[in-house]
């Protein structure tokens, strides 16, 4: 006995009969095929996760070599199964659905790349001004499609391998493919810090990093640092005096301004004058 259904008058929905007892035979059988439908589910299920853990296991006992090979070739098979479709002059782009949809649902199936009806015609061979998606309405712009506009022709002038466009490359930055460590410090060039390999054998410097000749200005820094010989040693970093604030300050203004002065005469002379009002 089959499930009987009654509609509700107001809503049009149709509402199942639960009352029991009415064909237990029929429930009987119904059960029976549920459970087993779930019983094949289960047994796809775990199937399916042990075939995942073999090919888990079988990709990690290959190479990288190997594994980007395969993956190449699996993309490559692919894009060979799956239908391209080709579209028309400026024909009109529609999405294939919303993400919610079932993706067993017809509306998967359809081919998107299809034309409709009102773009049947051959815009290409029409004139030029009507070669535009809705020809003859309000608002159109003179932008139609990109490869209209395509900029990266082979045979547009900056695409030349010319003299200019070489200057040109080679000040453009991202362009010189180097991706070494910018230096916080410049690199030292010059006569005071050259390095004369060519004049080993003459009159040298013998220095901890290196030889020196002696004709060249060496530089100020190795002189203070001690690491040529003869030359001045290292001088260690004076520590810097604290300046005077407060009364302190008070009284060396007021010793340069009246106590340590110089009598020249009738003139009397500050060494040190400052910018205090007398």
């Amino acid at each position: 006995m089959a499930i009987k259904f009654a509609v509700d008058e107001e809503t049009g929905v149709k509402e199942v009969d639960d009352t029991d007892g009415l064909d237990e035979q029929a429930e009987y059988e119904a059960w029976k095929l549920r459970e087993l439908k779930r019983i094949k589910r289960d047994k796809e299920e775990r199937e399916a996760r042990e075939k995942e853990q073999e090919e888990i296991e079988r990709r990690r006992n290959m190479s990288e070599e190997q594994r980007l090979a395969e993956d190449m070739e699996r993309v490559k098979n692919l894009r060979e199964k799956k239908p391209h479709g080709q579209y028309k002059f400026l024909q009109k782009y529609y999405h294939k659905g919303a993400f919610y949809l079932n993706p067993d649902d017809k509306i998967f199936k359809r081919d998107y790349t299809e034309a409709t009806p009102d773009e049947a015609a051959h815009k290409e061979l029409l004139p030029k001004v009507m070669q535009v998606k809705n020809f003859g309405r309000a608002g159109q712009t003179k932008w139609t499609h990109l490869a209209d506009q395509d900029t990266s022709k082979k045979d547009a002038p900056w695409s030349q391998s010319t003299g200019v466009n070489k200057s040109m490359l080679s000040k453009l930055g991202g362009l010189h493919g180097g991706f070494d460590k910018p230096t916080s410090k410049k690199r030292r060039t010059g006569p005071h810090w050259a390095f004369n390999t060519s004049r080993l054998r003459q009159g040298l410097v013998e220095t901890k990093e290196g030889y020196i000749d002696e004709c060249l200005y060496v530089h100020g820094s190795l002189a203070r640092a001690g690491k040529v010989k003869s030359q001045t040693p290292k001088v260690e970093k004076q520590e810097k005096k604290k300046k005077k604030t407060g009364r302190a300050k008070k009284r060396i203004l007021y010793n340069r301004r009246f106590v340590n002065v110089a009598n020249i005469g009738k003139r009397r002379m500050n060494p040190a004058p400052t910018s205090d009002k007398p």
